[in-house]
């Protein structure tokens, strides 16, 4: 045939003896090579079943798992949700047509449903998967499934404001809109027709309890019909704080004023400290407990305190500890005040903005700064942007993001950029930078990544991040980490779906 293929195998039996000394130096040099490859290719191949059968926590899916479908499935199950964006996203573009996978993603992150096929999105026990873990996930389905009530229903359920996008014979629908409002309870009361009056609503139920609990959580507004006997009744106004803390905004004057309980409101809204009496908010100890639970309820600190930020150098330190961008109330000398600004952006990075300029231009300062917010690096003097050292220093600690901030200069240094890209966390860098809303964004969308094929390479090489795939970067990916080992066609091995 045209394409047959003459292949020839030679054997060499480095056992046989030889009369050459020559032949004996050759045979032991390819003997020691072989056997060096053979170890390195077990290692690689035992690195590359624990990387799979043990996958530590994945910002994105690598190269080498991109087409594995049970590795996929496997990794859904059991990775952190929350933290696995990017992962998911990947998987769900790869695997957009294959029912099992997409299933198992939309259960964890519902809003996948926007990168499955259309005959997915019209598939109903998938987008109800995806609408009852992200109501959002709604707008993602078919035109047939949108119109379907108990999709809607359970979007509903799921998101209130989903209902406010419906057409107009859902939006007035009795039994949405009890669900947008109440939905844990919202059959108890679908015998009344409510004609999408919310003011009705709440003024009929003012008196039940297990309504006001459940509606409170989207509609604290459900409370401003209740009687003064609720109003003033602790547990239920702590039962509806928990789920809502703007509902301390109903309550009793007494209980506006009761310290524990504004306290444990703070957690879920800081701005209800406005309507609690000026008394309450002179007490400095109350102050701080305030600040410890919601940093931002400094904003509501009456004067006399900020004067103590200013000039009482133990109150700003405490408080920084708790609050780091406290340090913008002190004065310019606590500002330089190295211990101070050292606990400020340990607290919050960003805190370094409101250093002074020598303490801008101190690298312990800005390191500890960048260590607990990359991006606060934008805020360091003009020589640490230019320092070079220091930024290779930064990049090696795996604080790759500092490139973005870097000067122009050394955005543009080949050198730096290839080190960066050889750090897991960069090819992290380089996927969020796809967001328009990221400070990244622009630089890595304009310059050296993209256009620069030894950066992917690179990136490709060390971390396994590929922005699709490519049989060149997987065959570098398995060469550079997994010492060449063999799996065979890798994409006949395993099915996309």
């Amino acid at each position: 045939m045209e394409n047959d293929v003459e292949l020839c195998v030679l054997l060499v039996d480095f056992t046989l003896p030889s009369s050459s000394d020559h032949d004996n130096t050759t045979r032991n040099s390819l003997s020691e090579m072989m056997r060096n490859k053979f170890t390195r290719q077990q290692a690689g191949k035992k690195k590359f079943l624990e990387n799979r059968n043990h996958s530590r926590s994945l910002d994105f899916l690598p190269i080498e798992f991109m087409k594995d479908k049970s590795f996929v499935l496997n990794y859904i199950q059991h990775c952190n949700h929350d933290k696995s964006y990017e992962f998911l996203k990947s998987a769900a573009i790869e695997f957009r047509h294959d029912p099992q996978v997409m299933i198992e993603i939309v259960k964890h992150a519902g809003y996948m449903l926007e990168y499955a096929c259309a005959d997915l999105r019209n598939d109903k026990d998938l987008v109800m998967e995806a609408v009852k873990q992200h109501g959002n996930a709604y707008s993602y389905a078919s035109e047939t499934l949108k119109n379907d009530k108990d999709i809607i229903l359970a979007a509903v359920k799921q998101w209130n404001q989903i209902r406010f996008t419906l057409a107009n014979e859902w939006k007035n629908d009795n039994d949405i809109f009890l669900c947008s409002i109440c939905p844990n309870v919202a059959h108890k009361y679908s015998h009344t027709h409510w004609n999408n009056d919310m003011i009705s609503l709440f003024s009929t139920l003012k008196d039940d309890k297990e309504f006001l609990l459940d509606a409170v959580e989207r509609y604290p507004t459900a409370l401003q019909f209740i009687s003064d006997e609720l109003r003033n009744d602790k547990q239920f106004i702590l039962s509806c704080v928990k789920q809502n803390g703007d509902s301390l905004r109903y309550a009793s004057d007494d209980l506006i004023n009761d310290k524990e309980l504004v306290l444990k409101a703070l957690k879920q809204d800081v701005y209800l400290l406005e309507n609690v009496s000026d008394e309450i908010k002179s007490d400095n100890e109350f102050i701080m407990r305030a600040v410890q639970e919601n940093g931002f309820a400094l904003v509501f600190a009456p004067q006399s305190f900020m004067n103590l930020l200013q000039h009482d150098r133990s109150i700003l330190l405490q408080t920084v500890k708790l609050f780091g961008s406290a340090l913008q109330y002190a004065s310019y000398e606590m500002q330089n005040d190295k211990e101070i600004v050292l606990e400020a952006v340990q607290q919050n990075g960003h805190s370094l903005v409101f250093a002074s300029d020598e303490l801008k231009d101190d690298q312990e300062i800005v390191l500890a700064a960048v260590t607990n917010q990359r991006a606060a690096f934008q805020y360091a003097s003009t020589r640490i942007l230019n320092d070079k050292e220091f930024v290779l220093q930064l990049i090696r600690q795996n604080l790759t993001t500092v490139l973005a901030f870097a000067s122009p200069e050394l955005r543009q240094c080949k050198e730096i950029a290839l080190e960066a890209a050889r750090h897991v966390c960069f090819a992290w860098d380089c996927i969020i930078s796809h967001d328009p809303d990221h400070p990244l964004f622009l630089y890595f969308s304009n310059e050296i990544l993209f256009s620069d094929p030894d950066m992917m390479l690179e990136c490709a090489k060390y971390t396994g991040y590929a922005h699709k795939y490519s049989d060149t970067l997987y065959k570098a990916r398995m060469d550079h980490y997994y010492d060449g080992i063999y799996l065979g066609n890798h994409s006949n091995k395993v099915s996309s779906g």
